[in-house]
């Protein structure tokens, strides 16, 4: 007797029974009555009725409850429908129903053909009468493959894949398949150049197919795709070449699974963990079909399960179209959704196919440069200091960046949103803080000046961090200075972690409140951190050097000179040197050409004065950075050139004699002009490689601050006083679509 396939799956049809349609080591014989589908409802419960409004392709979609189980919706809405792939179906023919325009029409792929003891036949479906007749079990994988988008019966999983329908039944009674036929067909697959080869058939182990899959896995590039067998048991082949040299890990087996997600009672399983590694369950048990006729078909049988993967493969290959087979089925099978035992078991294998998981990100992202090297999302991050304001928030190559996993697949990756933009928080700091706790400091008078050794307990929670919702460790400051009596050169002050304030040259704009100048015109100590000070002052002339300790930006160096023109007229010249990034930014990843390093000088003027009981002043800042970084992503950098101004004004005796009035009005330090070169990856081509785009970036902000502050300050009997201040500012953070702020409080400083 000759050998034979039977097909793995049975099939019922809503208003007659079909013959010769079992099949499958557990499947019926010639003239059997087709297995039942579930009394329950499951992935389908009939044709929707009683909402008659409802548009054609809304009741698809209703209808495809299979083909969303496993993410076909979502694959579908992101593009991944099988175009420019194709799947291969081993099986009886279907070109019956393409004649008839069911689904098909148009996709079916010109190499098709019927096999008949290894003879290759083609038929073409603009010709009715080639080919033989079509076969339902054939029709009924094919519509879960690729059943077209088109308002009428479900969608399968790939609906824009071409078919290669492969006719290898010999037609002599329930679908079976002499093993050279099969062989030939697998062989033939491969050649055309198949994404993925559909073996819903099972048997006994044929060399002539064993032969063929060898073939195929280790010369072709497909994804064969095989029913793992009806008997409840282990698998039956080809499905068992899964495992071990002949399938080469490019052969699946599928099971079946119900509505509920359980195993089918008849679904072969794995039998060791060698099997379990490359097996994965899809519906296979109540799917709705359509058979060669185009009528409603349920359907169940591991017969079943493998087109939803054969689709599946074919989606994914169609959304990234550079992956190999190893790749593709690397992915299917990481992604599937875990079903009963943590991992891979024997039940469920790998799990449940998930096409939706399949189409997110596998592994760490990572974003690729020009050089070839690559850096990980998740360590890329840029911190702007508050100069730059929202520079950089316009441009192309950042927000439209791609990342790739570990698969290389490209992924939207909006570097934008991976920018820190700095703040102001320095009024509500000064204003709302709360105090210092435990102050203790130790002073007297050594080697010809006075020193302090100042240690405070700060809280873990200030006022102003309570306003944020922010907390932070408590932190012990120790700070310590020298003062000298006058010498021949002046004064000499030095210092280990003096606050901002004390590490380099004092202020020249002070309001004498809370309000100063220097907060906007002189930048310098504010982008230094804890360090070593010395300061030199003479009559008309003083320096400052300070050496961070780098304990966030990275260890700095700055310089600072000034000279007293006039009464009332100041130059002041600073040298700032940053290892960690320009104007108080910092870099990683893929921005860490932006923190490594940067050069500042910064001229300042400032002019003061009194009159009619007022004292006056004016101070402008003009600064020339020049950054350091060097990286393919950011490259090319001009001069970044920046500045600042304050008008500020106080006096005392306004409405009694001791109370005090202060304002000021300015723009705090911000960037000019400056650009550079950002040069990021895009897109992917259809190879894999990648598309690079390169903007010139300006790195000035699109707005302009200016801030206006009131203070007034009075007593209130002998120990204590009370402050009110007024805070506006424009644009705030040097961003012009930001709304106006205003901020006002009232402070009550009592001593006791």
């Amino acid at each position: 007797m000759k050998k034979i396939l039977l097909a793995t799956g049975s099939m019922m049809v809503a208003t007659f029974s079909l013959s010769a349609c079992g099949g499958g080591s557990g499947g019926g014989s010639p003239g059997s009555t087709p297995a039942q589908p579930p009394s329950k409802p499951d992935f389908y419960n009939g044709p929707a009725t009683g909402n008659t409004t409802a548009s054609p392709y809304s009741l698809e979609l209703y209808r495809s409850r299979a083909y969303t189980l496993i993410g076909g919706t979502t694959a579908y809405l992101q593009g991944a429908r099988g175009q420019n792939t194709t799947v291969a179906l081993v099986d009886g023919g279907v070109t019956r129903s393409t004649a008839n325009g069911i689904d098909f029409t148009g996709r079916i792929h010109p190499a098709s053909a019927d096999i008949v003891n290894g003879r290759i036949t083609a038929f073409h479906e603009d010709d009715p009468s080639a080919g033989r007749d079509g076969n339902d079990h054939a029709s009924a994988i094919a519509s879960i493959i690729s059943a077209a988008r088109d308002g009428r019966n479900f969608v399968g999983v790939a609906p824009e894949a071409l078919l290669l329908s492969l006719d290898a039944d010999d037609g002599r009674y329930a679908p079976h398949y002499a093993p050279e036929d099969v062989a030939t067909a697998i062989r033939y697959a491969s050649d055309i150049g198949s994404t993925a080869i559909n073996l819903s058939i099972g048997g006994s182990d044929f060399p002539e197919i064993g032969d063929a899959v060898r073939y195929a896995s280790h010369v072709g590039q497909s994804v064969i795709v095989t029913s793992a067998g009806n008997d409840g048991d282990s698998f039956s082949f080809p499905a068992a070449y899964a495992t071990g040299e002949i399938g080469n890990g490019r052969v699946l087996a599928v099971g079946s699974i119900d509505a509920d997600l359980k195993l089918s009672d008849f679904s072969a399983r794995p039998s060791n963990m060698n099997e379990a590694a490359y097996f994965i369950v899809a519906p296979g048990e109540g799917v709705p079909t359509v058979n060669a006729n185009g009528e409603w078909v349920i359907a169940s049988g591991t017969s079943f399960a493998a087109p939803f993967v054969s689709g599946a493969v074919a989606a994914l290959k169609s959304k990234y179209s550079h992956l190999d087979p190893d790749q593709l089925i690397d992915i299917i099978l990481t992604t599937a959704r875990d079903l009963g035992e943590p991992g891979t078991d024997l039940t469920y294998g790998r799990g449940l196919l998930d096409l939706a998981a399949a189409l997110q990100p596998v592994g760490k992202l990572s974003l690729a440069a020009g050089d070839g090297s690559r850096t990980l999302i998740e360590n890329t991050q840029l911190s702007l200091g508050h100069a730059f304001g929202d520079a950089l928030a316009s441009t192309l190559s950042l927000n439209r960046a791609i990342a790739l996993d570990g698969f290389g697949r490209g992924f939207a990756a909006n570097l934008s949103h991976r920018i820190d933009r700095a703040r102001f928080t320095g009024f509500l700091e000064q204003r709302l803080a709360g105090r210092e706790e435990e102050i203790r400091k130790v002073g007297g008078m050594l080697g010809g000046g006075a020193f302090n050794l100042q240690a405070a307990d700060r809280p873990d929670g200030t006022g102003h961090e309570a306003y944020l919702g922010e907390r932070r460790a408590e932190q012990h400051d120790v700070s310590l200075s020298w003062t000298s009596d006058d010498t021949v050169v002046g004064r000499i002050e030095a210092g280990l972690n003096l606050s901002p304030s004390q590490r380099l040259l004092p202020s020249s704009g002070q309001s004498g409140l809370f309000a100063a100048a220097g907060d906007m015109v002189e930048p310098v100590a504010g982008l230094t951190e804890s360090g070593r000070s010395l300061k030199v002052s003479g009559k008309r002339l003083a320096f400052a050097l300070h050496q961070s300790d780098g304990d966030e930006r990275g260890p700095g160096l700055a310089m600072q000179g000034r000279l007293e023109l006039a009464d009332g007229l100041n130059l002041t010249h600073s040298l700032l040197i940053e290892e960690g990034g320009g104007l108080g930014s910092s870099g990683d990843g893929a921005f860490a050409g932006f923190g490594s390093g940067a050069t500042s000088q910064f001229l300042g003027f400032s002019a003061s004065g009194e009159a009619a009981g007022w004292t006056f002043g004016a101070d402008v800042t003009l600064g020339m950075t020049r950054m350091s970084g060097s990286d393919p992503r950011l490259s090319d950098w001009s001069t970044v050139t920046s500045s600042a101004f304050a008008l500020h004004a106080s006096r005392t005796g306004i409405a009694m004699e001791d109370d005090r009035f202060g304002f000021i009005f300015g723009q705090p330090l911000r960037v000019e002009g400056g650009s550079v070169d950002v040069t990021m990856p895009v897109a992917q081509n259809s190879d894999g490689s990648l598309a690079y785009r390169t903007d010139r970036a300006t790195l000035s902000p699109t707005g302009r601050e200016l801030r206006a502050e009131f203070v007034y300050e009075r007593p209130v009997g002998e120990d204590a006083a009370l402050t009110s201040f007024l805070l506006l500012r424009h644009q705030p953070d040097h961003i012009a679509g930001a709304d106006d702020e205003a901020v006002a409080g009232v402070r009550l400083n009592m001593r006791w």
